[in-house]
Protein backbone atom coordinates (compact mmCIF):
# COMPACT_ATOMS: atom_id res chain seq x y z
CA UNK A 1 0.00 0.00 0.00
CA UNK A 2 1.26 3.45 -0.83
CA UNK A 3 0.68 5.07 2.55
CA UNK A 4 -1.27 8.30 2.46
CA UNK A 5 -1.81 10.19 5.67
CA UNK A 6 -5.45 9.98 6.72
CA UNK A 7 -6.46 6.94 4.68
CA UNK A 8 -8.97 4.87 6.65
CA UNK A 9 -9.36 1.10 6.55
CA UNK A 10 -11.85 -1.19 8.28
CA UNK A 11 -10.59 -3.49 11.01
CA UNK A 12 -10.05 -7.16 10.35
CA UNK A 13 -12.26 -9.54 12.32
CA UNK A 14 -9.31 -10.30 14.64
CA UNK A 15 -8.67 -6.61 15.28
CA UNK A 16 -12.35 -5.96 15.94
CA UNK A 17 -12.41 -8.59 18.69
CA UNK A 18 -9.34 -7.08 20.37
CA UNK A 19 -10.89 -3.62 20.11
CA UNK A 20 -14.14 -4.77 21.70
CA UNK A 21 -12.35 -6.69 24.45
CA UNK A 22 -10.25 -3.71 25.45
CA UNK A 23 -13.23 -1.35 25.33
CA UNK A 24 -14.99 -3.67 27.77
CA UNK A 25 -11.95 -3.94 30.02
CA UNK A 26 -10.95 -0.25 29.87
CA UNK A 27 -7.63 -0.96 31.51
CA UNK A 28 -3.97 -1.33 30.53
CA UNK A 29 -4.00 -5.11 30.87
CA UNK A 30 -0.94 -6.67 29.26
CA UNK A 31 -3.33 -9.23 27.75
CA UNK A 32 -3.59 -6.68 24.92
CA UNK A 33 0.17 -6.28 24.50
CA UNK A 34 2.48 -8.70 22.75
CA UNK A 35 6.24 -8.67 22.74
CA UNK A 36 9.57 -10.40 23.11
CA UNK A 37 13.22 -9.66 23.56
CA UNK A 38 16.36 -11.08 22.01
CA UNK A 39 19.23 -11.48 24.48
CA UNK A 40 22.36 -10.91 22.41
CA UNK A 41 25.73 -12.16 23.63
CA UNK A 42 28.01 -9.86 21.67
CA UNK A 43 28.50 -6.20 20.76
CA UNK A 44 25.68 -4.15 19.22
CA UNK A 45 26.28 -0.76 17.60
CA UNK A 46 23.52 1.51 18.99
CA UNK A 47 23.61 3.99 16.10
CA UNK A 48 23.49 1.23 13.48
CA UNK A 49 20.72 -0.51 15.42
CA UNK A 50 18.59 2.63 15.38
CA UNK A 51 19.18 3.10 11.64
CA UNK A 52 18.14 -0.49 10.90
CA UNK A 53 15.15 -0.29 13.23
CA UNK A 54 13.79 2.91 11.70
CA UNK A 55 14.02 1.41 8.22
CA UNK A 56 12.18 -1.73 9.33
CA UNK A 57 9.39 0.20 11.08
CA UNK A 58 8.99 2.34 7.98
CA UNK A 59 8.38 -0.83 5.93
CA UNK A 60 5.50 -2.08 8.10
CA UNK A 61 2.06 -0.60 7.41
CA UNK A 62 0.56 -2.08 10.57
CA UNK A 63 2.89 0.13 12.66
CA UNK A 64 1.55 3.28 10.99
CA UNK A 65 -2.06 3.28 12.14
CA UNK A 66 -4.22 4.69 14.90
CA UNK A 67 -7.77 3.66 15.76
CA UNK A 68 -10.81 5.90 15.87
CA UNK A 69 -14.46 5.21 16.60
CA UNK A 70 -16.88 7.25 14.49
CA UNK A 71 -19.92 5.81 16.21
CA UNK A 72 -20.78 3.07 13.72
CA UNK A 73 -17.63 1.00 13.90
CA UNK A 74 -13.92 1.64 14.54
CA UNK A 75 -11.51 2.37 11.71
CA UNK A 76 -7.74 2.22 11.47
CA UNK A 77 -6.37 5.46 10.12
CA UNK A 78 -3.02 5.54 8.37
CA UNK A 79 -0.17 7.85 9.34
CA UNK A 80 2.34 8.34 6.57
CA UNK A 81 5.13 8.96 9.09
CA UNK A 82 5.64 8.91 12.86
CA UNK A 83 7.48 11.12 15.28
CA UNK A 84 8.81 8.36 17.55
CA UNK A 85 12.06 7.42 19.24
CA UNK A 86 13.50 4.01 20.13
CA UNK A 87 14.69 3.60 23.71
CA UNK A 88 18.48 3.32 23.96
CA UNK A 89 19.24 2.41 27.57
CA UNK A 90 22.62 1.79 29.19
CA UNK A 91 22.03 -0.11 32.44
CA UNK A 92 25.55 -1.44 32.82
CA UNK A 93 26.13 0.56 36.02
CA UNK A 94 23.09 -0.95 37.77
CA UNK A 95 23.76 -3.47 40.61
CA UNK A 96 21.87 -6.10 38.58
CA UNK A 97 21.67 -4.83 34.98
CA UNK A 98 19.56 -7.69 33.65
CA UNK A 99 16.99 -7.40 36.45
CA UNK A 100 16.82 -3.66 35.84
CA UNK A 101 16.21 -4.30 32.14
CA UNK A 102 13.41 -6.77 32.83
CA UNK A 103 11.81 -4.33 35.28
CA UNK A 104 11.93 -1.56 32.68
CA UNK A 105 10.25 -3.82 30.11
CA UNK A 106 7.51 -4.77 32.59
CA UNK A 107 6.74 -1.10 33.19
CA UNK A 108 6.73 -0.32 29.49
CA UNK A 109 4.29 -3.16 28.80
CA UNK A 110 1.78 -1.63 31.23
CA UNK A 111 2.21 1.90 29.87
CA UNK A 112 -1.13 3.46 28.96
CA UNK A 113 -1.65 4.04 25.24
CA UNK A 114 -4.06 6.37 23.47
CA UNK A 115 -5.22 4.27 20.52
CA UNK A 116 -6.23 7.38 18.61
CA UNK A 117 -2.89 9.22 18.72
CA UNK A 118 0.03 7.22 20.16
CA UNK A 119 2.42 4.94 18.28
CA UNK A 120 1.16 1.49 19.23
CA UNK A 121 4.62 -0.05 19.53
CA UNK A 122 7.84 0.28 21.49
CA UNK A 123 11.40 -0.81 20.74
CA UNK A 124 14.48 -0.68 22.93
CA UNK A 125 18.16 -1.54 22.88
CA UNK A 126 19.03 -2.23 26.52
CA UNK A 127 22.78 -2.47 27.06
CA UNK A 128 23.81 -4.54 30.10
CA UNK A 129 27.51 -4.57 29.19
CA UNK A 130 29.53 -3.97 26.01
CA UNK A 131 28.86 -7.60 25.01
CA UNK A 132 25.44 -8.22 26.54
CA UNK A 133 22.27 -6.57 25.19
CA UNK A 134 18.50 -6.98 25.21
CA UNK A 135 16.67 -6.12 21.97
CA UNK A 136 13.07 -5.49 22.99
CA UNK A 137 9.89 -5.09 20.98
CA UNK A 138 6.40 -4.54 22.34
CA UNK A 139 3.17 -3.89 20.42
CA UNK A 140 -0.48 -3.43 21.05
CA UNK A 141 -2.25 -6.61 20.01
CA UNK A 142 -4.42 -4.58 17.64
CA UNK A 143 -1.50 -4.18 15.25
CA UNK A 144 0.65 -7.25 15.80
CA UNK A 145 0.45 -10.95 16.71
CA UNK A 146 2.98 -13.64 17.58
CA UNK A 147 3.64 -14.65 13.98
CA UNK A 148 4.30 -11.01 13.13
CA UNK A 149 6.83 -10.69 15.95
CA UNK A 150 8.97 -13.26 14.18
CA UNK A 151 8.65 -11.40 10.85
CA UNK A 152 9.81 -8.15 12.45
CA UNK A 153 12.63 -9.82 14.38
CA UNK A 154 13.92 -11.63 11.30
CA UNK A 155 13.82 -8.50 9.14
CA UNK A 156 15.57 -6.38 11.80
CA UNK A 157 18.32 -8.98 12.17
CA UNK A 158 18.90 -9.15 8.43
CA UNK A 159 18.77 -5.36 8.04
CA UNK A 160 21.30 -4.77 10.83
CA UNK A 161 23.58 -7.55 9.54
CA UNK A 162 23.58 -6.12 5.99
CA UNK A 163 24.30 -2.58 7.21
CA UNK A 164 27.07 -3.79 9.54
CA UNK A 165 28.72 -5.64 6.64
CA UNK A 166 28.38 -2.63 4.36
CA UNK A 167 26.46 -4.71 1.85
CA UNK A 168 23.18 -4.16 0.04
CA UNK A 169 19.89 -4.39 1.89
CA UNK A 170 17.35 -6.73 0.36
CA UNK A 171 13.99 -5.45 -0.77
CA UNK A 172 11.24 -5.39 1.87
CA UNK A 173 9.42 -8.74 2.02
CA UNK A 174 6.28 -7.25 3.54
CA UNK A 175 2.93 -6.92 1.82
CA UNK A 176 0.59 -4.01 2.41
CA UNK A 177 -1.99 -3.65 5.17
CA UNK A 178 -4.85 -3.08 2.76
CA UNK A 179 -4.09 -6.50 1.22
CA UNK A 180 -4.38 -8.04 4.67
CA UNK A 181 -7.70 -6.29 5.28
CA UNK A 182 -8.99 -7.31 1.85
CA UNK A 183 -7.93 -10.93 2.41
CA UNK A 184 -9.91 -11.00 5.65
CA UNK A 185 -13.00 -9.52 3.98
CA UNK A 186 -12.72 -11.97 1.07
CA UNK A 187 -12.52 -14.91 3.47
CA UNK A 188 -15.60 -13.80 5.40
CA UNK A 189 -17.55 -13.62 2.14
CA UNK A 190 -16.28 -16.99 0.88
CA UNK A 191 -17.60 -20.53 0.75
CA UNK A 192 -14.73 -21.54 3.03
CA UNK A 193 -16.07 -19.23 5.74
CA UNK A 194 -19.48 -20.89 5.45
CA UNK A 195 -17.91 -24.36 5.56
CA UNK A 196 -15.82 -23.41 8.60
CA UNK A 197 -18.88 -22.06 10.41
CA UNK A 198 -20.80 -25.26 9.68
CA UNK A 199 -17.92 -27.39 10.97
CA UNK A 200 -17.68 -25.53 14.28
CA UNK A 201 -21.43 -25.24 14.79
CA UNK A 202 -21.79 -29.01 14.39
CA UNK A 203 -18.69 -29.81 16.44
CA UNK A 204 -19.77 -27.66 19.39
CA UNK A 205 -23.56 -27.93 19.12
CA UNK A 206 -23.85 -29.81 22.43
CA UNK A 207 -20.81 -28.21 24.02
CA UNK A 208 -20.28 -29.31 27.60
CA UNK A 209 -20.13 -26.95 30.54
CA UNK A 210 -16.62 -25.47 30.86
CA UNK A 211 -14.36 -27.43 33.19
CA UNK A 212 -13.99 -25.74 36.56
CA UNK A 213 -10.30 -25.99 37.37
CA UNK A 214 -10.73 -24.15 40.66
CA UNK A 215 -13.59 -24.22 43.11
CA UNK A 216 -12.97 -20.67 44.27
CA UNK A 217 -14.75 -17.66 42.86
CA UNK A 218 -12.54 -14.90 41.40
CA UNK A 219 -11.19 -12.49 44.01
CA UNK A 220 -12.23 -8.85 43.78
CA UNK A 221 -9.72 -6.60 42.07
CA UNK A 222 -6.84 -7.69 39.91
CA UNK A 223 -4.57 -8.62 42.81
CA UNK A 224 -0.80 -8.97 42.62
CA UNK A 225 0.75 -10.46 39.49
CA UNK A 226 1.52 -14.13 39.91
CA UNK A 227 5.01 -15.33 39.10
CA UNK A 228 5.87 -19.00 38.76
CA UNK A 229 9.37 -20.15 37.87
CA UNK A 230 9.42 -21.88 34.45
CA UNK A 231 9.88 -25.64 34.50
CA UNK A 232 11.85 -27.88 32.17
CA UNK A 233 10.20 -30.74 30.31
CA UNK A 234 12.22 -33.52 28.73
CA UNK A 235 10.68 -34.53 25.45
CA UNK A 236 12.25 -37.95 24.84
CA UNK A 237 9.16 -39.82 26.07
CA UNK A 238 6.84 -37.52 24.11
CA UNK A 239 8.77 -38.08 20.90
CA UNK A 240 8.85 -41.83 21.45
CA UNK A 241 5.09 -41.97 22.00
CA UNK A 242 4.51 -39.71 19.00
CA UNK A 243 6.59 -42.06 16.85
CA UNK A 244 4.55 -45.03 18.03
CA UNK A 245 1.32 -43.26 17.11
CA UNK A 246 2.79 -41.76 13.90
CA UNK A 247 1.79 -38.24 14.92
CA UNK A 248 3.52 -34.92 15.57
CA UNK A 249 5.38 -34.87 18.90
CA UNK A 250 3.16 -32.06 20.25
CA UNK A 251 0.07 -34.29 20.16
CA UNK A 252 1.07 -36.41 23.20
CA UNK A 253 1.69 -33.18 25.09
CA UNK A 254 -1.83 -31.94 24.35
CA UNK A 255 -3.17 -35.38 25.26
CA UNK A 256 -1.37 -35.20 28.61
CA UNK A 257 -2.95 -31.79 29.29
CA UNK A 258 -6.40 -33.17 28.47
CA UNK A 259 -5.80 -36.19 30.68
CA UNK A 260 -4.77 -33.87 33.51
CA UNK A 261 -7.98 -31.84 33.20
CA UNK A 262 -9.97 -35.09 33.18
CA UNK A 263 -8.30 -36.35 36.35
CA UNK A 264 -8.63 -32.98 38.06
CA UNK A 265 -12.32 -32.44 37.28
CA UNK A 266 -13.73 -35.88 36.45
CA UNK A 267 -15.12 -34.46 33.18
CA UNK A 268 -15.20 -36.92 30.30
CA UNK A 269 -15.87 -34.23 27.66
CA UNK A 270 -12.79 -32.00 27.76
CA UNK A 271 -12.11 -28.80 25.82
CA UNK A 272 -8.56 -27.56 25.22
CA UNK A 273 -7.96 -24.18 23.58
CA UNK A 274 -5.19 -24.12 20.99
CA UNK A 275 -3.72 -20.79 19.75
CA UNK A 276 -3.21 -20.67 15.98
CA UNK A 277 -1.84 -18.15 13.50
CA UNK A 278 -5.09 -17.85 11.54
CA UNK A 279 -2.92 -17.89 8.41
CA UNK A 280 -2.64 -21.56 7.48
CA UNK A 281 -4.31 -22.48 4.22
CA UNK A 282 -4.60 -18.84 3.19
CA UNK A 283 -2.95 -17.09 0.27
CA UNK A 284 0.68 -15.99 0.64
CA UNK A 285 -0.43 -12.46 1.56
CA UNK A 286 -1.01 -13.59 5.13
CA UNK A 287 2.41 -15.22 5.39
CA UNK A 288 4.33 -12.05 4.57
CA UNK A 289 2.29 -9.31 6.20
CA UNK A 290 2.81 -8.19 9.79
CA UNK A 291 -0.53 -7.59 11.45
CA UNK A 292 -3.14 -9.18 13.68
CA UNK A 293 -4.74 -12.44 12.49
CA UNK A 294 -4.14 -14.74 15.49
CA UNK A 295 -7.00 -16.93 16.66
CA UNK A 296 -7.69 -19.87 18.96
CA UNK A 297 -9.50 -23.10 18.18
CA UNK A 298 -11.02 -25.55 20.66
CA UNK A 299 -10.08 -29.22 20.66
CA UNK A 300 -12.93 -31.36 21.95
CA UNK A 301 -11.77 -34.66 23.38
CA UNK A 302 -13.75 -37.61 24.73
CA UNK A 303 -12.14 -39.17 27.81
CA UNK A 304 -13.18 -42.77 28.55
CA UNK A 305 -12.24 -45.02 31.52
CA UNK A 306 -11.19 -47.84 29.20
CA UNK A 307 -9.29 -45.62 26.76
CA UNK A 308 -5.74 -46.59 25.89
CA UNK A 309 -3.11 -43.84 25.85
CA UNK A 310 -2.28 -44.58 22.21
CA UNK A 311 -5.92 -44.11 21.23
CA UNK A 312 -6.12 -40.77 23.07
CA UNK A 313 -3.03 -39.49 21.24
CA UNK A 314 -4.49 -40.53 17.90
CA UNK A 315 -7.77 -38.81 18.78
CA UNK A 316 -5.89 -35.62 19.67
CA UNK A 317 -4.03 -35.73 16.35
CA UNK A 318 -7.24 -36.20 14.36
CA UNK A 319 -9.04 -33.47 16.27
CA UNK A 320 -6.12 -31.05 15.88
CA UNK A 321 -5.83 -31.68 12.14
CA UNK A 322 -9.54 -30.98 11.65
CA UNK A 323 -9.44 -27.86 13.81
CA UNK A 324 -6.41 -26.45 12.02
CA UNK A 325 -8.15 -26.91 8.67
CA UNK A 326 -10.86 -24.52 9.93
CA UNK A 327 -8.64 -22.17 11.92
CA UNK A 328 -9.53 -18.87 10.23
CA UNK A 329 -13.04 -18.91 11.72
CA UNK A 330 -12.99 -16.69 14.79
CA UNK A 331 -13.48 -18.35 18.17
CA UNK A 332 -15.59 -15.36 19.22
CA UNK A 333 -17.89 -16.06 16.27
CA UNK A 334 -18.22 -19.66 17.47
CA UNK A 335 -19.54 -18.48 20.82
CA UNK A 336 -21.98 -16.05 19.23
CA UNK A 337 -23.22 -18.73 16.81
CA UNK A 338 -23.92 -21.02 19.75
CA UNK A 339 -25.52 -18.28 21.84
CA UNK A 340 -22.92 -18.66 24.57
CA UNK A 341 -22.10 -15.66 26.75
CA UNK A 342 -18.68 -14.58 27.90
CA UNK A 343 -15.18 -14.88 26.45
CA UNK A 344 -13.33 -17.77 24.87
CA UNK A 345 -11.14 -17.88 27.99
CA UNK A 346 -14.21 -18.74 30.07
CA UNK A 347 -15.64 -21.19 27.51
CA UNK A 348 -12.34 -23.01 26.92
CA UNK A 349 -10.54 -22.60 30.25
CA UNK A 350 -7.21 -24.34 29.51
CA UNK A 351 -5.01 -22.91 26.76
CA UNK A 352 -2.08 -24.97 25.46
CA UNK A 353 0.28 -22.81 23.40
CA UNK A 354 3.24 -24.68 21.85
CA UNK A 355 5.96 -22.64 20.14
CA UNK A 356 8.97 -24.44 18.69
CA UNK A 357 11.62 -22.73 16.57
CA UNK A 358 13.65 -24.26 13.76
CA UNK A 359 17.10 -22.99 14.76
CA UNK A 360 18.86 -21.02 17.49
CA UNK A 361 18.39 -17.27 17.00
CA UNK A 362 21.37 -15.01 16.38
CA UNK A 363 21.99 -11.34 15.76
CA UNK A 364 24.61 -10.29 13.24
CA UNK A 365 26.42 -13.57 13.85
CA UNK A 366 26.38 -13.30 17.64
CA UNK A 367 24.59 -15.99 19.68
CA UNK A 368 21.26 -14.91 21.10
CA UNK A 369 18.42 -16.24 23.21
CA UNK A 370 14.80 -15.46 22.43
CA UNK A 371 12.44 -14.67 25.32
CA UNK A 372 8.70 -14.19 24.84
CA UNK A 373 6.95 -11.76 27.14
CA UNK A 374 3.91 -13.80 28.06
CA UNK A 375 0.65 -12.05 28.97
CA UNK A 376 -1.42 -13.31 31.85
CA UNK A 377 -4.80 -14.67 30.73
CA UNK A 378 -7.88 -12.80 31.89
CA UNK A 379 -9.58 -16.10 32.78
CA UNK A 380 -8.59 -19.75 33.01
CA UNK A 381 -5.07 -21.14 32.68
CA UNK A 382 -2.54 -20.90 29.87
CA UNK A 383 0.23 -23.46 29.42
CA UNK A 384 3.11 -22.10 27.34
CA UNK A 385 5.61 -24.61 25.97
CA UNK A 386 8.66 -23.23 24.16
CA UNK A 387 11.82 -24.69 22.68
CA UNK A 388 13.87 -25.38 19.57
CA UNK A 389 13.39 -28.24 17.16
CA UNK A 390 15.69 -31.12 18.10
CA UNK A 391 16.25 -29.96 21.68
CA UNK A 392 15.96 -32.51 24.48
CA UNK A 393 14.22 -30.05 26.77
CA UNK A 394 11.33 -27.62 26.53
CA UNK A 395 10.64 -24.59 28.72
CA UNK A 396 7.20 -24.80 30.33
CA UNK A 397 5.42 -21.89 31.98
CA UNK A 398 1.92 -21.84 33.43
CA UNK A 399 0.06 -18.52 33.57
CA UNK A 400 -3.19 -17.78 35.37
CA UNK A 401 -5.48 -14.82 35.94
CA UNK A 402 -4.16 -13.16 39.14
CA UNK A 403 -7.67 -12.56 40.47
CA UNK A 404 -8.34 -16.32 40.34
CA UNK A 405 -5.04 -18.09 40.96
CA UNK A 406 -2.40 -17.68 43.64
CA UNK A 407 1.28 -18.26 42.99
CA UNK A 408 1.24 -21.44 45.08
CA UNK A 409 -1.75 -22.85 43.19
CA UNK A 410 -0.11 -22.19 39.83
CA UNK A 411 3.11 -23.84 40.99
CA UNK A 412 1.19 -26.98 42.04
CA UNK A 413 -0.68 -27.14 38.72
CA UNK A 414 2.52 -26.62 36.75
CA UNK A 415 4.29 -29.44 38.60
CA UNK A 416 1.35 -31.80 38.14
CA UNK A 417 1.06 -31.00 34.45
CA UNK A 418 4.73 -31.83 33.98
CA UNK A 419 4.22 -35.08 35.87
CA UNK A 420 1.19 -35.88 33.69
CA UNK A 421 3.41 -35.97 30.60
CA UNK A 422 5.28 -38.89 32.13
CA UNK A 423 2.26 -40.66 33.64
CA UNK A 424 0.11 -41.48 30.67
CA UNK A 425 -1.81 -44.50 31.91
CA UNK A 426 -5.59 -44.39 31.82
CA UNK A 427 -7.76 -45.53 34.66
CA UNK A 428 -8.35 -49.14 33.68
CA UNK A 429 -6.02 -49.97 30.83
CA UNK A 430 -2.48 -49.12 29.75
CA UNK A 431 -0.68 -49.37 26.46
Amino acid sequence: MSRRDGDALPLTAAQREIWLAEQRARTALDAYRIGDYLEVHGPVDAELFETALRRVVDEIDALHVNFVDHGQEPLQVVREAWDWEPHLLDLSSEPDPRAAGLAWMARDRMRALDLSSDPLFSFALISLSPTHHLLYQNHHHLVMDGFSLSLVRRRLTRMYTALAAGGPVSRSPFRSLDELVRSDADYRASRQFTADRSYWTERLADQPEPAQLTGRAPRSGSGPRTVVEPAVLRVDALRARATQAEVHWSRPLIAAAALYVHRLTGDRDVLIDLPVTGREGAERTLLSTPGMTANTVPLRLAMRPDQRWHDLVVEVAQEADAALAHQRYRSEDMLRDLGLPGSTGAAFPLVVNIMVFDSPPSFAGHPATLHYLLPEPTTGLALWVMGRRGDKELRVELKGAPQTWSEDELAVHQRRLIEATGDTSTRNQED
